[in-house]
């Protein structure tokens, strides 16, 4: 890639109360990048410890400005002013303790200015069929959205806990922010879409993903380790409970996403710190088609033997009460080799939701399926083992 051709990056970072010895570390990785077309925009958000004076005199560079706001007015405030003094082509979020690789710059250059190896075949996402569908990216334009993998730096100095990430998955990150670190955007598109969400503090990246996602999917993933995130004492990679007020933005900022796009959910706090519950409306009351190969094995359960295939379709009617907006269809594909006494036991547990297909052909699993599949009729499938028992309700709405 030829120097005329490098894409300017602006970091921005914003500072509060940070140990000196991890804001040095801070700089000095940004120092070492090997790519060198950057500027560093940091905003002290009213910082009163001791040294970090001296910090940002130490790594004085004419590529880095220092914005100090006069008081404390959170990450977001103080992100958005960095935001309003970046003049490059693309932002870089880092945090005030973390790491960048020397090369962190390089490879996001590479990947911006080249074809984006990791979202290969996949250049098209879709809203349900009620709603709009998101823009893609020109295919031969320069990429909107890149993120790469990131590791934990321990309080002992050493790297661990890599976290490698799958390629965009816009359920995924509804669900809870598996980008976290190093994200790079088109400064274009995070003013276009307002920059930083003013109270929305603790979970703001994460709601300048999804407004990022709504105008530029897929996202870009760079393979590679490209940032250690610092364990701090106080900070969310110690301790997710450091931060509590976070969760309850990361609910906001979910549901707010899904308002904006037209989907009808409620969006509460998940199982575990920083994942939120998606509880969808259903469009009407459609029909489950539960597809189920089985060649009628048994087995003993707490004591008893039982017909697995029995105790899987039970399971599901026993549930159907609280079913009021789904209907059940159970397809079951029937190996030829199976005792007549399961399909006299189907037929007796199921009644009329059963649709019985018999499969005398050679095994194969995915022809079994398939089999399954197309003797539905349900506008939806759902793939069971005969040895499975639902056990959550819900799940099926």
């Amino acid at each position: 890639m030829s120097e005329s051709a490098a894409p300017q990056f602006s970091i921005l970072t914003a500072v509060y109360e940070t140990q000196p010895e991890h804001l040095d570390a801070c700089l000095a990785s940004v120092d070492a990048q090997t790519e060198a077309s950057w500027e560093h925009v940091l905003v002290d958000d009213g910082s009163t410890r001791p040294g970090l004076d001296e910090v940002f005199a130490t790594h004085a560079d004419p590529r880095r400005r220092v914005i100090r706001r006069t008081q404390n007015g959170g990450i977001v405030a103080a992100s958005n002013d960095a935001l309003a003094a970046a003049t490059g082509d693309y932002v870089v979020l880092v945090d005030h303790d973390d790491l960048l690789e020397p090369d962190a710059l390089e490879k996001m250059a590479a990947a911006i200015d080249g074809e984006p190896h990791a979202t290969a075949g996949y250049d098209k996402i879709v809203w349900p069929a009620t709603h709009r569908e998101v823009p893609v990216r020109d295919p031969d334009a320069r990429v909107d959205v890149l993120y790469s993998d990131h590791d934990l730096l321990r309080v002992d100095g050493r790297c661990a806990t890599p976290l490698y990430k799958p390629i965009f998955s816009l359920e995924r990150l509804r669900n809870h922010n598996y980008i976290t670190h190093l994200v790079c955007a088109r400064r274009e598109l995070v003013d276009r879409v307002g920059g930083f969400t003013p109270g929305l503090d603790g979970a703001q990246d994460h709601d300048l993903l999804l407004k990022l996602a709504e105008v530029a999917a897929p996202f870009t993933h760079i393979p590679e380790l490209l940032l250690h995130w610092r364990q701090a004492p106080d900070s969310v990679a110690a301790d997710p409970e450091n931060k509590p007020y976070a969760f309850h933005a990361g609910v906001a900022a979910v549901q707010q996403h899904l308002d904006r796009v037209g989907i009808d959910a409620d969006v509460s706090l998940g199982p575990w710190p920083g994942i939120v519950t998606i509880d969808r409306a259903l469009i009407g009351t459609p029909t489950v088609s539960v597809v189920i190969p089985t060649r009628g094995a048994t087995g003993r359960v707490w004591g008893a033997t039982r017909c697995f295939v029995h105790e899987a379709v039970h399971s599901l009617l026993a549930a159907a009460d609280d079913l009021d907006d789904v209907n059940l269809e159970f397809v079951v594909v029937l190996n030829g080799a199976a005792d007549s006494s399961v399909e006299r036991g189907l037929r007796r547990i199921a009644g009329d939701r059963l649709t019985l297909v018999p499969f005398d052909q050679p095994f194969n699993f995915s022809t079994v399926c398939n089999t399954g599949v197309g003797a539905a009729t349900g506008e939806y499938v759902l793939l069971l083992n005969d040895d499975t028992e639902l056990i959550e309700p819900a799940s099926i709405a």
